[in-house]
């Protein structure tokens, strides 16, 4: 009869101890990866560029580029977008471009992708949406960094110059 109570005595007692040994709040963790999971567009490019990270395959769990060009790349997303020659899909999350554009949604097609030191063509689109973002433009490196130039002979420069200030899209000279 005076054992419940006796062990109900004990473990109120304890429950302070048991709190201080075990501490159940969340402890914010650092990512293992080493590339940030908000690395700006233009890094990864860079990156890529200078063979820090593969050219297929997942990348820091975050990053999943696709090259259907290259031999031994990863060909699953075929079927959804059919054959895309000499074409990039990239699937990143929470990511900036150049323009510092925040992007809404989590997968977008960089295509005609042609990255060197002097710069490339890419558009990207938001898949979630079905939108463009920026349908065109290059991407140029200085000795100031990288820098986004919208060509204004671009078939995509209109709606590009109508949305200009409302995407924060930066002028460069």
């Amino acid at each position: 009869m005076l054992v419940r109570p006796l062990l109900t005595a004990l473990g109120l007692a304890l429950l302070p101890v048991a709190a201080v040994l075990v501490d159940t709040r969340a402890t914010p963790r650092e990512p293992a990866e080493s590339y940030p999971a908000r690395m700006a567009l233009h890094e990864y490019f860079r990156a890529l560029a200078a063979g820090d990270i593969a050219a297929c395959g997942y990348m820091a769990s975050e990053f999943h580029l696709t090259t259907f060009a290259e031999p031994g790349c990863d060909y699953g997303w075929d079927e959804q977008y059919g054959k895309l020659d000499d074409d990039v899909i990239v699937r990143l999350r929470h990511v900036t471009v150049p323009t510092a554009v925040r992007l809404r949604h989590d997968t977008y097609i960089v295509r005609n992708w042609e990255l060197d030191w002097k710069g490339g063509h890419v558009s990207v689109y938001d898949e979630g949406s079905g939108a463009f973002i920026l349908q065109y433009y290059v991407l140029r490196y200085d000795a100031h960094g990288w820098k986004v130039d919208i060509p204004a002979a671009s078939n995509e420069s209109t709606w590009i110059e109508r949305d200009k200030e409302r995407l924060g899209i930066p002028e460069f000279t």
